[in-house]
């Protein structure tokens, strides 16, 4: 099952295997095999051992693994030197929210930092192993290209200047805080987009990212651009927006991952609660005009937010939302959920259809039609217990040519505009 992970030795001759090393999660266990390093002596993988992704090094004949650098943060190689010796990759250091140039010594199990300057960066190597191409990024500043040499990583060089002048020059953009909000069983991180005039006592919106584990609060240029430019958006207007990363995400280690472990759409929904309180009792938003919105995972969570949470949110707009974990793929739901034929209940508990007699508030969902991810049939089934129900206080606008993500500028701004209206409304 997925809570165990083993490197084995295999004798060709006889078929004889033994348990090189041994990873168990009772939630579920995550982490790469890299494979041999150097002269095949060396394996090289990386592993939450600490509580932390980091890589780690297995000595094949002993069975041997040890970790490299000291742990403590996420940090994951993308590239090891052909003999052995090094590998290149990026890490948390100065904390969860900023991504820095790493360089770890397979011998000495020590780790150089190559970079101070914070913000989001990847990147890749040469197939000869002796340069490396590098993306990095702001929250105000989108990804640029840089070309470096691995003897010398620090002198990498920057090829692209990719804004326009009217975005570079615009006064308008602006870098989120990234604040604390405090929810059941510990705080959990949101950038938050204010209002461009400073006021407060005005509506308040928060965003759900989708995938479940995904990191987007950070000190770089998020993948959600659309909303990036959305939140300004609000912001014009008198909205005030926090964007978090619930439990479940990305980039905090083990412990914040796994905990909605068999609780999915319990612990993070509160989490997504615990945000509308922040924006009344923090920022000063009227109780009576907070809403929430997000798509795929973050879709899900909306509807489980004004399902189990009524009175919170005065509407929400749930974008190609899981409605039933038991129509989604097995892939993604035995890490959280098991198997739905051996605990069918966990999977109704989490499942939006389930509590959708709670729908209180305004809600819009959106679909595209050829989702071949979260499929439209999630939304036709909730669309039909909702009829059932009686409930009056929805509506559904489906797409026909789009497909989880939208391609069509068209529909992009067909979807927003509605959001908006549903909030306005």
């Amino acid at each position: 099952d997925r809570t165990h992970r083993m490197f084995l030795r295999v004798a060709p001759a006889t078929g004889a295997t033994e348990i090189l090393h041994h990873d168990e999660d009772p939630a579920w266990v995550l982490g790469r095999a890299y494979g041999f390093v150097g002269t095949g002596a060396t394996f090289a993988f990386t592993a939450e051992r600490d509580g932390w992704m980091h890589p780690y090094v297995l000595d094949v004949a002993t069975g041997a693994a040890r970790r490299l650098g000291p742990g403590g943060y996420e940090a994951e190689p993308v590239w090891w030197a052909p003999d052995g010796s090094f590998a290149l990759g990026t890490g948390a250091p100065d904390g969860p929210h900023a991504r820095e140039l790493l360089r770890w010594d397979v011998v000495s199990g020590g780790v150089e930092r190559l970079t101070h300057d914070g913000g989001l960066r990847a990147l890749v190597v040469s197939p000869d192993g002796a340069r490396f191409a590098e993306v990095r990024s702001k929250p105000a500043a989108p990804w640029e290209l840089w070309i470096g040499s691995v003897d010398q990583p620090g002198a990498a060089k920057r090829v692209t200047a990719s804004p326009s002048t009217a975005f570079l020059t615009w006064d308008g953009k602006r870098t989120p805080e990234i604040v604390q909000v405090e929810s059941e069983g510990g705080c959990v991180p949101a950038r938050i987009y204010r209002p461009a005039d400073g006021r407060r006592g005005g509506p308040g919106v928060v965003f759900i990212h989708g995938a479940g584990y995904l990191q987007n609060v950070h000190d770089g240029w998020s993948q959600y651009q659309r909303e990036y430019a959305f939140h300004h958006f609000l912001a014009e207007r008198g909205y005030t927006t926090l964007d978090v990363d619930y439990r479940g995400s990305a980039g905090y280690g083990r412990a914040f991952r796994a905990a909605v472990k068999g609780r999915v759409g319990e612990l993070d929904a509160l989490d997504v609660v615990a945000c509308a309180k922040h924006l009344v009792e923090v920022e000063g938003c009227d109780p009576a005009r907070i809403h929430c919105y997000g798509g795929s995972y973050g879709g899900f969570l909306t509807l489980m937010a004004l399902f189990r949470h009524p009175g919170v949110f005065r509407s929400g707009a749930a974008l190609r939302p899981v409605t039933d974990w038991a129509h989604y793929h097995e892939g993604y739901t035995a890490n959280l959920l098991d198997d739905p034929l051996d605990d069918a209940e966990t999977y109704r508990r989490a499942s939006p259809i389930t509590w959708a007699s709670g729908l209180r508030d305004r809600l819009l969902i959106c679909h595209g039609l050829l989702d071949d991810n979260v499929l439209p049939q999630d939304t036709v089934r909730l669309t039909q217990r909702l009829i059932e129900l009686r409930k009056t206080n929805f509506e559904v606008m489906l797409y026909p040519c789009e497909p989880h993500a939208f391609v069509d500028a068209a529909s992009w701004s067909d979807e927003y505009r509605r959001i908006f209206e549903t909030f306005e409304r």
